[in-house]
C-alpha cells in the first residue's frame, strides 16, 4: 500500500529535503508552500505541488478542498515555520510576537484540525483499526525547550515554538483513539537560509527524522507519541 504524507513549508531547506526524501521513499506526496512558483521547478516532478499559507483558514480550506475529504493521509509533516531574529528584550513589538505564535503556534493546530478526517481515513487503513495508523510529526526547536534554556533571547521564537509543544503533548491524547501519534522534533542546527551557519545539512535533519517517523509507526504501544524528539531519534527534555 503506498501511503501519503502532506509537508508544509517545502520551498526550502528542511521541508523541501523532507519533500525529496518520501518521494524516493514512494510515498505520495503532497508539498505546500505559501506561494506556489517556489515549488514548481524545484522538487521532483511527481510530488504533488500546492499553495498553502498556514495562517489563512481560507488557504487551509482550499488545500484540504482539492486534495479531497475522501484522501487517506498517514504522515503529516507540519514543517511551515519562522525564526524571527534574536534581538533586545526592550526592543520586541507586539507584531513580531503576533507574527510568530501565528505560523508557529496556530498554523500547525489549524493544518491538523483541517486534515483530521484524512489522517483517520489513512490511520484506519494503515493500521485496520489497531496500532498507529497516522503520524503527526511538528517540527519544534530546541529553543522550544524550557529546561534546555540557558541563555535567553530569541524570545518570539521560544515562546511561539514551546506553545506548539504544549498543543502536541495534550494532541497526543486526543489522537490516540484514532491510531494517530504525535511526535515533536528538533532538528538539529540545520544550514539553511534562516541560519546560515548551522553544521547539520537539510538532508541529513531530514532523513534522521523520517527513521524515527519509521519508528513510530510499529509503535504500537504508543509510546512514542506525545514525546519530544532531536532528529536522531534522542529524547529531549520539555
Amino acid at each position: 500500500m503506498t501511503k501519503t504524507v502532506v509537508i508544509t513549508g517545502t520551498s526550502r531547506g528542511i521541508g523541501r529535503a523532507l519533500a525529496e526524501n518520501y518521494v524516493k521513499q514512494g510515498w505520495t506526496v503532497f508539498a505546500t508552500a505559501r506561494i506556489l512558483s517556489t515549488i514548481e521547478s524545484t522538487l521532483p516532478p511527481n510530488a504533488k505541488k500546492h499553495s498553502l499559507d498556514v495562517t489563512s483558514e481560507t488557504s487551509i480550506a482550499s488545500f484540504v478542498e482539492a486534495i479531497g475529504s475522501k484522501t487517506p493521509v498517514h504522515l503529516l509533516i507540519n514543517n511551515a515555520g519562522t525564526l524571527p531574529p534574536p534581538k533586545p528584550f526592550e526592543s520586541i513589538g507586539k507584531q513580531e510576537m503576533m507574527d510568530a505564535f501565528e505560523v508557529n503556534a496556530v498554523g500547525p493546530v489549524l493544518v491538523t484540525q483541517a486534515l483530521y478526517e484524512n489522517l483517520k481515513l489513512g490511520a484506519a487503513v494503515a493500521a485496520g483499526g489497531n496500532g498507529v495508523g497516522g503520524v503527526v510529526a511538528n517540527l519544534s526547536s530546541i529553543l522550544a525547550s524550557i529546561e534546555k534554556n540557558m541563555t535567553g533571547s530569541y524570545h518570539a521564537c521560544r515562546a511561539s515554538k514551546a506553545a506548539n509543544n504544549s498543543f502536541s503533548k495534550s494532541l497526543a491524547f486526543d489522537l490516540k483513539p484514532n491510531g494517530i501519534s504525535i511526535l515533536q522534533f528538533h532538528p538539529g542546527y540545520v544550514k539553511t537560509d534562516m541560519s546560515p551557519q548551522g553544521i547539520v545539512s537539510p538532508q541529513r535533519s531530514a532523513e534522521g527524522i523520517a527513521k524515527v517517523i519509521d519508528q513510530a509507526f510499529t509503535d504500537t504501544a504508543f509510546n512514542m507519541t506525545g514525546q519530544f524528539f532531536d532528529f536522531q531519534g534522542k529524547k529531549l527534555p520539555w
